[in-house]
């Protein structure tokens, strides 16, 4: 299914972690109930980003509605699709390929064929039923992707930014901006019961169920500026050993490429290394490694972005806020379901990558 898309290319990854989880099997099922979806389609030569918000209805069947509520091209769009979800949480819907969380609160997924010039990534959150103002309340940290030129050309900037929630007010600053100027202040902001909530009046986002987890999109172009963030409750001491498995990553990213990688992770050693296995521009093999580190409030270090893994590690995001490479980016991915034992498969995770 695809609501809207423009863009050239991006990135799959497979992250694979030992997995210490009991094991389970998804199946359709996990899918059911209301979602909100955000969805971001970088721009392309003639082009424009487009941003939407779009309203999902799982039936736990294989079957699903969805009803664009608001986007940056006033474009309305609602219809019917049909997903299915493999036992480790590969998600399939339609064409496009994503993954949802174990427990079937968080999901992505994104149409990578190039071949139309269309290109689109959605990240998804389900609905909550009488959820309190005091959900919200705690520090996030938040990885930006922006196109703050989206009415003249278009223009890339990634942000990182701590965002502490409390009472109706949110204490905003930006640790680092990939155009080398930070800011900081106070937003204002409202939470439903259903975990939807709204920024300043213009920006709507939704909070996971259990809170650890956000997206926040800007689907109003008038300001030349779109964006899309995710979001990550910082940890009061989280442990490391739950940033183990393997995990579908999406990434938006700055080069126009689109990449599906396997990458394993050995628990306790602090690097990844990663393989190529397919890309939208026939990019071939390709294979290397990298470092990374986990602290205590769940930050994530690599060496070339710096993210989040949620307090429960099933969700992990990275942000590339570093121009000097002609490199930026915003990578996320979910944690795998773990698979029976006689499975060669151990759980997976992707990296959707979109560049442009």
């Amino acid at each position: 299914m695809r609501f809207r898309a423009a863009i050239t290319i991006t990135i799959m990854i497979i992250l694979s972690l030992s997995i210490t989880m009991a094991e389970g099997v998804m199946s359709n099922a996990i899918l059911n109930g209301e979602y909100l979806i955000g969805e971001y389609s970088p721009y392309q030569s003639g082009g424009r980003t487009v941003t939407r918000l779009v309203e999902s209805t799982f039936k736990g069947d294989g079957t699903g509605s969805y009803k664009v509520i608001a986007s940056s091209d006033s474009a309305t769009d609602s219809g019917d699709f049909t997903y299915s979800i493999s036992p480790d949480g590969a998600l399939n819907i339609e064409d496009d390929k994503g993954i949802v969380c174990c427990n079937g609160d968080i999901l992505f997924f994104a149409d990578t064929d190039n071949k139309d010039e269309s290109i689109t990534v959605m990240f998804g959150v389900k609905k909550s039923s009488g959820m309190d103002d005091s959900a919200l309340d705690g520090n996030y940290m938040l990885g930006q992707f922006m196109d703050n030129a989206v009415l003249s050309g278009g223009n890339t900037v990634t942000c990182l930014i701590e965002l502490g929630f409390q009472e109706g007010s949110a204490d905003y600053r930006e640790i680092y901006n990939s155009t080398g100027s930070t800011s900081h202040g106070t937003l204002s902001y409202s939470l439903s019961s259903d975990g939807t909530f709204t920024v300043e009046g213009n920006e709507k986002g939704i909070v996971s169920p259990d809170g650890n987890v956000l997206f926040i999109i800007n689907t109003d172009p008038s300001d030349d500026s779109v964006f899309l963030m995710i979001g990550i409750k910082k940890s009061a001491d989280i442990d490391s050993s739950i940033f183990t498995g393997r995990y579908l990553f999406g990434e938006i990213a700055y080069d126009s490429n689109f990449i599906i990688q396997e990458l394993d992770v050995i628990p306790g050693d602090g690097s990844i290394s990663y393989s190529v296995i397919d890309s939208s521009d026939d990019a071939g093999d390709i294979s290397g490694d990298f470092n990374y580190s986990l602290g205590k409030d769940g930050t994530l270090t690599t060496d070339y972005e710096t993210g989040m893994v949620s307090p429960d590690g099933s969700v992990v995001f990275m942000i590339d806020t570093d121009p000097s490479d002609d490199s930026l980016a915003l990578a996320f991915g979910i944690k795998s379901s773990p698979v029976p034992a006689d499975s060669k498969n151990n759980g997976s995770c992707f990296i959707i990558s979109i560049s442009f």
